[in-house]
């Protein structure tokens, strides 16, 4: 096989060359797995039988990935209930080389359901790191300025269209990774932030 078109840059070779850098990276996202796996008992701490009566299954997932945007990742859903129709989902995740992030994410009857407190409760996120996603895309889990509109810097009627016009909601905080030794309070105070802008009670 003729290999001599296919060439790796000087970056390149030194990368396939050092084990250590793929063991670092394995060792990496094991932490943030462990880590996720200690935040998900905090969560259900917090919110003990607050999702009880939203038919939505409140197992923590843990998933991994090395493929968000060509990146590896790790993801903890707790509550969760994903269909075709209806989402509602609190999301965390650690996405490689970009940063930390909780996102709350509503469709169909949850939207339905949450909309009306999520609204009244907007200006419980008027301090920095919220972000209300206008992207068109549910799927869509990374930051960029073209499609999160921060809601510090936004006044509620400005955003009713985005939360009551489109047909689903996700509103997200995020974190950069060198706030790793702060990351488990910034969680569990986000979490709490949720359950309260939704006005949901144990």
């Amino acid at each position: 096989m003729d290999n001599t078109k296919i060439q790796f840059s000087a970056d390149e070779l030194r990368l396939a060359a050092d084990e250590q850098f793929i063991l670092t990276k394995n060792r990496i996202i094991e932490k943030v797995s462990v880590f996720f796996g200690a935040l998900q008992s905090g969560y259900r701490t917090v919110s003990a039988g607050a999702f009880s009566s939203l038919d939505i299954v409140q197992h923590p997932k843990i998933s991994r990935g090395e493929n968000y945007n060509g990146l590896p990742y790790v993801i903890l859903d707790y509550p969760r209930h994903f269909t075709k129709e209806d989402i509602f989902a609190i999301r965390t995740m650690f996405l490689w080389g970009n940063d930390f992030s909780i996102t709350l994410h509503l469709k169909g009857r949850y939207k339905t359901l949450f909309e009306e407190p999520l609204i009244k409760n907007l200006p419980l996120l008027k301090h920095r790191g919220w972000h209300l996603q206008i992207s068109g895309n549910e799927w869509q889990h990374h930051y960029t300025a073209d499609t999160h509109l921060p809601v510090k810097d936004r006044a509620v009627r400005d955003m009713l269209p985005a939360i009551a016009g489109g047909y689903f909601i996700k509103i997200a905080f995020y974190f950069p990774l060198h706030q790793w030794d702060q990351a488990g309070q910034l969680f569990f105070n986000c979490f709490t932030t949720v359950m309260q802008m939704l006005d949901i009670r144990d």
